[in-house]
């Protein structure tokens, strides 16, 4: 049955058409008439055919874009719009340079600065930097000078691509606050169901998707024990969010918000929240342990290959809520899934590689076993931040 059904749109497909066509023509032109695939209606009723099922299949990609489980593209946009969820747009990565200069050194606004060793880790200064009389130093915000889910680790921005007299030298102290891509449709769809879930009020899901929304969270977990007894550390009838970014304040008042009244909150982080009446009360978080992946890989490439885009693409993913390599709380890390990723990157003809929790480093890019697990508890998250890297 086709078109609109109890189920939803069924589009007709080109046989059914061109059964339907002749039906039609035997019936009220000629019971005879030959419509056989030799004869000339034959080749008339297949154009006809192949536009009525392009037509149908617009109806039904129409039918699709009402349905924010299906819709992609600007249809998927409509729908958030609806519920005033806009797509997140890209964003660069954000740091703090730290710049060696001469007194009365100048280092204008737009001044670029690099990894050596990822040369497509560019990154532009926000504001002047300008030296004292005395000083030789000057630390300046600066942004990624592409957007996307780029990183940059501590003191790897290193190399001066627009120098400046008295600019002698650079570095970056700490980690770069990734960017990240233009939200796809698939990661649109499910922020949009966590955005539902928040309506789930004092249920666990709904108190790990509030936090989830809070801004510079990277991923969340939660776990609950109704029971009467301690359960894997955590106290009878009490639940614990495991946060990994985010401020500390804007956590608790998130898990303050939505905690069901009498259960207790348990974590390794506690802030003091106020209540509506001037009365105390300690919210109980946890941060995850960082699990760092070292890593060796080895690859044939070709004239195409982008020296350091293995590494960035796994980065990448492993930060990305929609790759099958993405990093969450308590998730194991595993190697077929690193391989599958990294054989996709452009030039790349062969790739193989090791992973090893640190401080353990792979001795080479040869798996001991090719489904390699590495195992990460319900209170860790596995990170590349920090990691050793050999390779290409």
């Amino acid at each position: 049955m086709s078109g609109l059904t109890p189920q939803g749109f069924v589009a007709k497909t080109v046989d059914e058409i061109l059964a339907e066509l002749r039906q039609s023509q035997r019936s009220n032109v000629d019971g005879s008439l030959n419509t056989s695939a030799t004869g000339v209606i034959a080749n008339l009723n297949m154009a006809f055919a192949l536009e009525l099922a392009a037509a149908w299949e617009a109806i039904a990609e129409v039918y699709d874009a009402h349905d924010p489980v299906s819709a992609e593209g600007i249809a998927a946009d409509a729908n958030g719009s609806l519920v005033g969820v806009p797509r997140r747009p890209a964003t660069k990565a954000l740091t703090t340079l730290h710049l060696t200069m001469a007194p009365n050194t100048l280092v204008p606004e737009g001044s670029v600065v690099s990894d050596p060793t990822r040369p497509a880790v560019r990154f532009v200064t926000l504001a002047d930097a300008l030296t004292s009389t005395t000083s030789t130093s000057f630390d300046v915000a600066a942004a990624a000078e592409t957007a996307g889910t780029l990183t940059a680790g501590a003191n790897t921005l290193t190399k001066i691509e627009s120098p400046a007299s008295g600019w002698t030298a650079v570095t970056n102290p700490a980690t770069a606050i990734p960017g990240q891509d233009v939200e796809t449709d698939e990661e649109y769809r499910i922020r949009q169901a966590e955005l539902r879930a928040t309506s789930e009020g004092s249920t666990l899901a709904g108190i790990v998707a509030d936090v989830r929304l809070l801004p510079n969270v990277i991923t969340a977990a939660g776990y609950e024990n109704t029971s009467d007894v301690t359960v894997n550390l955590l106290p009878p009838h009490s639940f614990e969010i495991v946060v990994s970014g985010g401020a500390d304040a804007a956590i608790a008042q998130s898990i303050w918000r939505n905690k069901p009244a009498g259960i207790e909150t348990y974590g390794t982080t506690t802030v003091t929240i106020t209540d509506s009446e001037g009365v105390t009360h300690p919210v109980r978080f946890s941060r995850p342990v960082d699990k760092i992946v070292n890593v060796n890989y080895a690859a044939t490439i070709d004239a195409s290959y982008v020296a350091g885009s293995i590494r960035s693409t796994l980065e990448q993913a492993s930060v990305d809520i929609t790759s099958p390599a993405h990093f969450a709380i308590g998730a194991p890390v595993y190697l077929v899934r690193l391989l599958a990723i990294a054989s996709e990157v452009r030039g790349v003809v062969n790739v193989t590689l090791d992973i090893a929790l640190a401080p353990a480093l792979p001795p080479d890019a040869v798996p001991t076993s090719p489904d390699n697990v590495l195992p990460v508890s319900t209170r860790e998250v596995a990170t590349f931040t920090g990691a050793n890297w050999v390779g290409p």
